[in-house]
């Protein structure tokens, strides 16, 4: 009889194993219309991309190097104008490329092919379109709220820095899993925010804000962080809609995927 029962569990651990590799099989064969082609100045960056060895720290659909952000849907996050400056100066651990402005263009271009595929994360939710801290002050004036001028004007420097690319706001819509903004004078003082604006901290380079500007992104990371429970966007979920098994199209040459 146990040895019955142990040819049964065997049996049931063999057949788990052989319908897990059948569906992934299944799920990662190319299938016509999977591939997107791409322009040849998204060539021409996909090139850069790999021969100055972005991947090893940048991941693009989940796979790569884990120091630097995931590129996948960088496109919709980060303004070319800050791409720019990127490349141009380096961040943290990310030397200064200093390419010239036709290469700059066609990583641009590269990024936008890659993030065109719609692979890599799930559609963003249509009522909260722009900047996501834009976002959140607008949900504030839908609710009658006002926003001081100070808090306004921190918002729109903490956007156009593209912050949300690395850090989270009210637990989402984030890459690097950085600090919750939203929580920040829940953890710090304002004299730690000041400083880590000044100086830095881990791979967070220091940001260069004038005095003024500094005041108001403190200001904002304030504001923000008393009125979280009102202004964190309330989703639905729904399990139809969430990406259980996304991956990207076959590798080739001529498609927006880099992966080896």
């Amino acid at each position: 009889m146990e040895g019955n029962r142990r040819w049964w569990a065997f049996g049931l651990v063999a057949a788990c194993f052989f319908l897990q590799a059948l569906f992934v099989w299944w799920d990662v064969g190319p299938r016509p219309g999977s591939t997107l082609a791409i322009a040849p100045q998204a060539r021409q960056g996909q090139a850069l991309f790999r021969s100055h060895g972005c991947q090893s720290c940048h991941a693009l659909y989940g796979m790569g190097g884990f120091l630097g952000p995931d590129l996948t849907n960088a496109a919709r996050r980060v303004p070319p104008a800050r791409l720019d400056e990127l490349l141009q100066t380096g961040s943290g651990p990310m030397p200064a490329y200093r390419l010239g402005a036709s290469d700059r263009a066609a990583l641009w271009a590269y990024l936008q092919a890659v993030d065109a595929t719609g692979q890599g994360t799930p559609p963003p939710p249509a009522a909260d379109t722009g900047p996501p801290f834009a976002a959140a002050l607008a949900r504030w004036r839908a609710q009658g709220g006002e926003v001081p001028v100070d808090v306004a004007a921190g918002a729109q420097i903490v956007d156009d820095g593209a912050c949300a690319a690395c850090h989270r706001s009210f637990a989402v819509d984030a890459t690097l899993r950085a600090p919750d903004l939203s929580l920040t004078f829940g953890h710090i003082d304002e004299r730690q925010v000041r400083a880590v604006l000044a100086q830095g901290r881990g791979i967070m380079p220091a940001q260069g804000l004038s005095p003024t500007q500094a005041d108001a992104v403190v200001a904002f990371l304030r504001w923000l962080s008393a009125h979280r429970d009102e202004l964190a966007p309330r989703r639905a979920i729904s399990l139809r809609t969430l990406p259980w098994f996304v991956y990207p199209a076959a590798p080739a040459a001529s498609t927006a995927s880099d992966n080896p």
